[in-house]
């Protein structure tokens, strides 16, 4: 693929000096460092073994830029205005402009949609509202944290952040699925194979870890309510995980809420028998427990080391095509990063910026990392030092590295048996605190049975006392009735049984009442003892040094980090001298072009991942998509009607929007508009296009017969409306015509050779001219230059 696109450049060298910045940049941060993206440049230069590739074409740039940052190919107008602006400054204004357009905030939404949902089908609210909440946060730019801590919380109760309950909901909040992916996408580790066991290719991944997780979601579950017909998330606020392994003895029951590779969740409140619920579950009710263990999760993120470097290696991946560590979800000491320091350096900056992704991406875009050429370079137009002093350069590194990590290794063991010591003292604590707890359960249990007779006799007696008032009423209406109907042989016989009864009920009440006082004394010491008993296990819990045991995993979990990045910086190591060896076998089989060429690739991927020379890589279907609509002017033209529309009848928050907001509201609105009207036809790409996995791009034969004969792309490419096909019908001069042409679809300007081939393509078909253009306008936006990103 890159032989096809060759444009030879020379390539430079990296500067010495680099060194002096990456020991500065691993410094705290100081108000006279330099610009995050030049400290990231200083990264990638120090650690390149062999030349780096000069920067992109203007052309290139601007291609890629509107593409990565809006989704969408420029108009040729804009590339015309690009191309003739003489300032030095036009990219970081071209990057702010991209960041400030509607676009931006669509292309994140639908990016995020596909990270976060994986084209999941819309079972549980429109897809349109879940978009909608994506692209206000993007066009908000809401932090990231607090977007990620939605996607945890939300219940789907709160009609504002409904939405963000998407991501439970689509999942039915299984416990198990909701693990893996929070595991996945938040954290950037896919545990899902240590569910049952350990995981048996990655050593760093533990079935503890997957449950430590699980544990925070075990209790949520799908709801159904009846009355809203909605789809809610309830919680319950009991459930404990436990797992066993299916090929070893391990296992363990109740297990502590932890993140992936970080503190266990300690204090969590206690509630007594019955208080422990805000909204308590019965039937049709949806539960609502006083403390989440979900919210607890999402509270815990912003502290997670895993979560923001994951983030950030999500953010360099948008930009780039690839992650500084790839796959995106096996972060693990197996597969470390490309650039440790440069990892390091963005998940630090992220969280320092709180989680700003504008931000993250302004400064990545304006890195020489990121404007480079991805065009490959002619082996013929290198010269190399030999392979051999390339070695000697890294080789040089390795005994500073090595004592650096055993130095880490030392203190992580350290830390490690500290905390060792102190669980050891933390168990015969916790030891008293179950021996109270079963006390306390026993008493507790011994309570409950007195509190249950207590409340047996109390009813008894309320019982009894209402039946004797009842009757001791009914025999003083029937005295009057005998003093006013004298020697009615009934009306007295009635008086004489009331009156008899009424005597044996007080006599009973009597009785009961003083069997309940005799039953609240005996039950006092019971009920006093249960009550002391459960104040000696809060005492006894308040003694546990949990903040301590907090401390020590904190220790533990840094030192692990520290020494964690020293073991990847030797990888980084390895990697580059792999590299010198890749270019010494190149070298050494120059003689040989069936193994030169190879040789040769290996050298070029190597140099790729280091980010020496630009990625070329396929466009998303979302990008294809509205780049093909953009090309032929299908966009273009809903831009207009819609603008057109909302002009003519301006809806209340235009009309309301201060005359300094008015262009941004109109331009928002616009955007908003037109992408509805093509709505359906982003879908039918995406059902075509959508499923495919990976950086490999290989047409299916239904994508090939869809876009060769399809109605809906011949469609875009016959004349209509002012589209790119009709200009280009209207245009006589070949030469301008190629120019349109070239500069709508590839947004570049046409060689001499491809304006001649136009030319003398389109001279002998006058008739069917149309035609002709229309057969051009494929050939173009079918070639492998418009469906790759370089």
């Amino acid at each position: 693929m890159r032989s096809s696109m060759v444009r030879c450049r020379l390539l430079v060298w990296p500067r010495l000096l680099v060194w002096t910045l990456t020991v500065a940049v691993s410094a705290s941060a100081a108000a006279d460092e330099p610009p995050l993206h030049e400290r990231i440049d200083a990264l990638i230069d120090a650690a390149a073994a062999g030349p780096i590739n000069p920067q992109s074409s203007d052309a290139d740039f601007l291609r890629r830029a509107s593409l990565d940052l809006t989704g969408v190919i420029p108009t040729a107008a804009q590339a015309r205005a690009f191309f003739d602006d003489p300032a030095t400054d036009k990219r970081p204004r071209l990057i702010e402009q991209l960041l400030a357009s509607p676009r931006y905030a669509r292309h994140m939404a639908l990016s995020w949609d596909v990270m976060l949902l994986e084209r999941r089908s819309d079972k549980t609210m429109k897809v349109s509202d879940w978009e909608e909440y994506l692209q206000k946060s993007f066009s908000e730019n809401k932090p990231l944290d607090q977007l990620f801590r939605e996607l945890l919380t939300s219940d789907g109760a709160d009609e504002a952040l409904r939405p963000a309950a998407r991501f439970m909901l689509n999942r039915d909040c299984e416990p198990n699925a909701v693990t893996r992916d929070i595991g996945r996408m938040f954290f950037g580790m896919d545990m899902q194979c240590a569910q049952c066991h350990d995981h048996p290719l990655i050593e760093d991944y533990f079935q503890a870890d997957y449950y430590g997780l699980f544990a925070f979601v075990l209790r949520s579950s799908l709801f159904n309510d009846r009355k809203t017909k909605l789809a809610l998330v309830a919680e319950k606020a009991e459930g404990e995980a436990d797992f066993k392994s299916v090929f070893t003895s391990a296992s363990a029951d109740n297990v502590t809420p932890r993140l992936p590779k970080g503190v266990a969740l300690t204090g969590e409140p206690t509630f007594a028998k019955g208080e422990a619920y805000l909204v308590p579950p019965a039937a049709n009710v949806r539960p609502v427990p006083k403390h989440s263990r979900r919210a607890e999760l999402a509270t815990l993120l912003d502290e997670s080391h895993e979560f923001r470097r994951n983030l950030a290696n999500r953010l360099w991946a948008h930009l780039f095509g690839r992650g500084l560590v790839h796959p995106l979800d096996f972060h693990h000491p197996a597969n470390p990063p490309s650039h440790p320091e440069l990892l390091t350096l963005l998940a630090d900056e992220l969280a320092r910026s709180k989680f700003d992704a504008k931000r993250m991406l302004r400064e990545l875009a304006l890195t020489r990392a990121y404007q480079r050429s991805c065009d490959a370079p002619l082996p013929t137009s290198l010269s190399l030092p030999t392979a051999a002093d390339e070695i000697v350069r890294w080789e040089l590194r390795r005994p500073e590295l090595a004592a650096k990590e055993e130095a880490l290794k030392a203190a992580s063991d350290k830390v490690r048996d500290q905390r060792k010591t102190f669980l050891a003292q933390l168990e015969s604590q916790q030891k008293e605190v179950t021996a109270l707890e079963a006390t306390a359960k026993t008493s507790g249990e011994a309570a409950e049975k007195a509190l249950a007779e207590q409340k047996a006799a109390d009813e008894s007696l309320a019982k009894v006392k209402e039946q004797s008032q009842l009757v001791t009423n009914a025999a003083l209406r029937t005295s009057v009735a005998v003093k006013k109907i004298p020697g009615d042989k009934v009306v007295e016989q009635a008086f004489a049984l009331l009156d008899g009864r009424a005597k044996a009920l007080a006599i009973e009440a009597e009785t009961a009442t003083k069997a309940a006082a005799e039953l609240v004394a005996k039950n006092g010491p019971i009920l006093e003892q249960a009550k002391s008993d459960q104040a000696a296990v809060a005492a006894s819990r308040a003694k546990l040094p949990l903040q301590e045991l907090t401390r020590h995993e904190r220790a533990v979990l840094d030192a692990q980090h520290k020494l964690a990045d020293a073991r990847y910086a030797i990888a980084a190591l390895d990697s580059q001298l792999a590299t010198a060896q890749a270019i010494g076998q190149w070298q050494a089989a120059l003689s040989d072009p069936a193994q030169a060429e190879p040789a040769w690739d290996s050298v070029l991927d190597r140099w790729t991942v280091a980010g020496q020379v630009g990625r070329l890589r396929p466009l998303s279907c979302e990008q294809f998509t509205r780049g093909l609509m953009q090309a032929t002017g299908v966009l273009n033209r809903q831009d207009e009607a819609a603008r057109a529309a909302l002009e003519k009848k301006p809806p209340a928050e235009l009309t309301k929007a201060a005359e300094t907001e008015r262009a941004g509201v109109l331009a928002r609105l616009v955007e908003q508009r037109a992408f509805d009207a093509l709505r359906k036809d982003l879908a039918t790409f995406v059902n075509l296009y959508g499923a495919l996995p990976g950086d490999d791009f290989q047409a299916t034969v239904n994508q090939a017969l869809f876009f060769g004969n399809g109605s809906q792309v011949q469609d875009y490419l016959k004349p209509s409306d002012n589209n790119l096909a009709d200009r280009l019908t209207k245009m006589e001069d070949p030469a301008a015509l190629a120019d349109e042409l070239y500069l709508s679809v590839l947004t570049r300007l046409p060689t001499q050779d491809e304006k001649d081939d136009l030319a003398a393509y389109l001279q002998p078909r006058p008739d069917d001219r149309s035609a002709a253009i229309g057969e051009l306008l494929w050939a173009l936006v079918s070639s492998n230059e418009f469906r790759f990103n370089h």
